[in-house]
């Protein structure tokens, strides 16, 4: 499976290298309009020439446009090749499924066949989605954020480096429940999926011996257990999101109180100071997308053994793919 998905990666190298061209320009112009207001601020309290004001404004625009074609270009090609892979993907797994032996899949139930063609597919596919939307942009725009923090203050930037620090730590430690719990969903979807199948089959049986207020019964035990392993799925991931808040809220209120010393004993200016509140504010929000993105990512790791399972099928006399 992981050399299959391998080689349908390989057929959009090309679109991962515009993607990380465009997401550069994202980065920098995210972070760029901040620092030209903050300069802007200092001029109009120095009574400099009109030219200069002039002339960081028009900076300011261009760095926005630029900024929204890029992300705009950014979305549109990201969708586009996650989409592709996915469709790829998709066709992996049907081709090799019809190639098996009728006698090797008679143990297999068919909702286990349709998981494995739609659900873990869709899995990869929203993982590398996240990966593509919330990995790349997370990583670039951290650092271009870092950069332009440093440039006004290194002992704030530290500051808002141990919380970050803290967060990481913390994340490590919740992202196995979210794994966990994703896993236990899937086999609770997995199984619901065969218990509807298996219905559908025997339906004109369960007509024939009216069971249909037994089969009514089943199906809400398994739709209850499944919305309960989603509810956990969804508290762990609401955690992750929480520490995220916290750890930033906290790092505001510390970066207020010692930003402010440095501008009364003129170590940074009112502009830069309002500057780095910006930075901290695009560094914040890639940072919010890591609960989502780690959810992401786990949800596709079991999708990926799970399809694993299923081309290594093989090694029991199954046709090769």
């Amino acid at each position: 499976m992981k050399k299959v998905l391998i080689n349908i990666l390989k057929k959009y190298k090309f679109n991962f290298l515009e993607l990380i061209i465009l997401i550069i320009i994202y980065a920098i112009t995210l972070s760029l309009p901040a620092k030209m207001l903050g300069e802007i601020i200092d001029i109009l309290g120095e009574n400099i020439a009109n030219d200069l004001i002039i002339k960081k404004f028009a900076i300011l625009f261009f760095s926005i446009v630029i900024f929204c074609i890029s992300k705009t270009w950014f979305n549109f090609l990201g969708r586009t090749c996650a989409d592709n892979i996915h469709r790829d993907l998709e066709n992996a797994v049907f081709e090799k499924f019809l190639n098996l032996k009728v006698e090797n899949i008679e143990n297999i139930k068919n909702g286990e066949l349709m998981s494995y063609i739609l659900r873990y597919t869709g899995e990869v596919r929203r993982g590398i989605t996240g990966i593509i939307k919330y990995g790349i942009r997370t990583v670039l725009g951290f650092s271009v954020a870092i950069f332009f923090m440093v440039s006004v203050n290194f002992k704030l930037t530290l500051i808002v480096m141990v919380a970050v620090f803290i967060e990481g730590f913390i994340l490590n430690k919740l992202k196995q429940k979210v794994k966990q719990a994703e896993s236990d969903a899937q086999k609770a979807y997995t199984k619901m999926s065969e218990f509807v199948q298996e219905s559908t089959d025997s339906i004109r049986t369960t007509k024939v011996f009216t069971g249909e207020e037994i089969q009514i019964l089943k199906f809400k035990k398994e739709s209850e257990n499944v919305q309960k392993k989603y509810i956990k799925v969804g508290v762990n991931s609401a955690i992750l999101y929480a520490t995220v808040t916290m750890c930033f809220g906290i790092c505001y209120g510390i970066v207020a109180l010692y930003g402010t010393n440095l501008i009364i004993k003129g170590l940074i200016t009112v502009g830069e100071f309002i500057a780095f509140n910006s930075y901290i504010k695009d560094l914040y929000y890639p940072l919010t997308w890591i609960p989502q993105l780690l959810t992401r990512i786990k949800k596709m790791q079991v999708g990926i053994e799970k399809l694993d399972e299923f081309f290594n099928l093989k090694r029991r006399n199954f046709c090769r793919f």
